[in-house]
């Protein structure tokens, strides 16, 4: 399977979510998580359980709870990025 382009969320103020939790993480958690992005790169849709799981919408689930509002979130960036890409996204290179 060929390689899939990763795309963050980026605000209009031009912040990336993502980065912003990342840099919260200890060295080993993040070390960890750039590695299962990197997986997502490279499997795309192939990847499944334990590391993706379908919630709503097209949302992929992470863990076993995830909290409402996070999903509303989710949900709401994902419209703001369907109604505008260009302005909210960016590209995961490694």
């Amino acid at each position: 399977m060929p390689e899939v382009q990763v795309i963050f969320y980026k605000r209009t103020d031009g912040k990336v979510p993502i980065n912003e939790w990342l840099e919260n993480l200890t060295k080993k958690v993040r070390r960890k998580c750039l590695e299962r992005v990197e997986r997502l790169k490279e499997q795309g849709h192939e990847l499944d359980r334990p590391f993706a799981a379908y919630l709503r919408d097209g949302l992929i689930k992470k863990t076993q709870k995830v909290p409402v509002n996070e999903i509303e979130r989710a949900v709401e960036r994902r419209r703001r990025f369907e109604e505008a890409p260009g302005s909210h996204t960016f590209l995961w290179e490694t």
